[in-house]
């Protein structure tokens, strides 16, 4: 607590429940690198999306058919950071008031 009784906002402990942070990857080489650390090879067209992301502290966004591989990059990146993975599982219908605010466990497993 500071003087003035209130609790400052960047102080809380790491937990489970609290975000993680890391230090974001200097530069594109450097995210291919930490990625091949963890056995994940990407090339640049990928490594350059997720480098700023992380730069600008912005969400990244993946697509694509089931089975490409966009949970095994979340979990290479989590990994080679020393970060929790939270996964959502997207379905037909999940919108973003339901992934954002309520938590279906059934859905999700």
């Amino acid at each position: 607590m500071t003087t003035t009784g209130k609790t400052p906002r960047n102080t809380a402990k790491k937990t489970e429940e609290t975000p993680c942070e890391y230090q974001a990857p200097e530069s594109i080489e450097a995210v291919q690198e930490l990625l091949r650390g963890q056995d994940y090879i990407s090339d640049r067209a990928l490594a350059v999306p997720i480098f700023l992301a992380m730069k600008l502290q912005r969400p990244l966004f993946l697509e694509g058919e089931a089975g490409v591989g966009k949970t095994e990059i979340a979990r290479a990146l989590a990994n080679g950071l020393g970060t929790k993975l939270i996964r959502l599982q997207c379905y037909e219908g999940l919108d973003i008031n339901q992934a954002v605010y309520e938590w279906n466990h059934t859905r999700q497993v």
